[in-house]
């Protein structure tokens, strides 16, 4: 925040704006950790699938919500203290996703065949 400030003042005609500042950094920090919690997901999904697939979906849900309850457990760590409403849409987005990894991971599932 203090760079984009510095920026601003450095900048020929511009007036530095504190909020626009913290605006910026918070709106790129949820970016930044929603990314991480993503990768996270995927990592742990990863992991619990492998070499278990096809399954069925009972167990693919129990380890899609292990996986989501971990990630937004470290979205919302790594974002305390930002009480904001970038952080509240940020959060929002993150679960869209996992809704919509969940429903293709059980089509995929399904699509499998049975060894």
């Amino acid at each position: 925040m203090v760079r984009l400030y510095v920026e601003a003042i450095n900048t020929p005609g511009a007036i530095p704006n504190v909020q626009r500042a913290w605006d910026t950094f918070v709106s790129a920090k949820c970016v930044d950790v929603k990314q991480a919690a993503l990768q996270t997901y995927d990592a742990l999904m990863t992991s619990q699938l492998s070499g278990v697939l096809p399954c069925s979906n009972t167990e693919l849900r129990m380890g899609h919500d292990a996986a989501l309850e971990a990630c937004e457990a470290q979205f919302m760590m790594e974002l305390a203290g930002i009480s904001t409403n970038t952080v509240e849409m940020a959060s929002r987005e993150l679960k869209v996703r996992h809704t919509n990894d969940k429903s293709l991971r059980i089509y995929e599932n399904i699509s499998l065949p049975i060894p």
